[in-house]
């Protein structure tokens, strides 16, 4: 079993982080989901994560965590909100002070190292904003680009539907009806998925794009 941990908020990030790091299977030790924490403020999940992994590092079978959450708006303070929940679980002397850059607690006779990710495109959004930014080049995007008109006439203002939902529903738009065919579009659950997408239609995505650089940098701190 890993020592290390990867805790990322959903499914959908949980299956893109398994992408990046090579992970075949879709039931992976190493990255862990929340099940959503929309609502940060008011969120205790991290805090019970973090709980839990203190105990299995005071247990010595836990070495390092990675933390990766959505910055979604870029007035949201991810770092002082990680921090919070930090001080609640090690104690206020533990403080991430950037993204990417570690910090190491002393649990008995083992150290946690704790980091974390802010997933974003130029400060803000969130996974949907990095799938919209890698789509592959040498697939069109006609389809799911329409979607801008649509936006244009459901909300001039763009304040009820805003980026980061206009992004969830391109790259929904980008696997279904621009890389799916009429088959696959039947049984859209199972085939129209990002999971599905990511295993087994990776040529869509291009995984080589520099908005991945950091973070797959990041992640090469948990390969073992």
């Amino acid at each position: 079993m890993s020592k290390y941990k990867i805790i990322v908020e959903g499914k959908n990030d949980k299956f893109f982080i398994e992408a990046l790091l090579g992970i075949k299977n879709v039931v992976s030790p190493l990255v862990e989901e929340l099940g959503g924490i929309n609502d940060f403020e008011y969120s205790d999940k991290i805090e019970k994560k973090l709980t839990i992994f203190k105990t299995q590092a005071e247990n010595k079978s836990l070495k390092k965590v990675g933390i990766i959450i959505d910055q979604d708006y870029i007035e949201n303070d991810r770092i002082g909100f990680l921090n919070k929940m930090i001080a609640k679980v090690f104690g206020e002397e533990y403080v991430l002070k950037n993204v990417q850059e570690s910090i190491k607690i002393k649990l008995g006779n083992n150290i946690l190292e704790i980091s974390c990710f802010i997933i974003n495109i130029n400060g803000k959004g969130e996974l949907s904003t990095v799938l919209k930014a890698i789509k592959s080049q040498n697939k069109h995007s006609l389809f799911a680009d329409c979607l801008e008109k649509w936006w244009e006439c459901a909300d001039v203002g763009k304040t009820i539907i805003d980026q980061v939902e206009f992004d969830k529903n391109w790259y929904h738009y980008y696997i279904k009806w621009d890389n799916s065919n009429r088959q696959e579009r039947q049984q859209a659950n199972k085939y129209c998925s990002l999971e599905y997408s990511l295993l087994h239609k990776k040529d869509i995505w291009d995984f080589e794009n520099i908005a991945l650089d950091e973070l797959k940098n990041y992640l090469k701190k948990f390969k073992e």
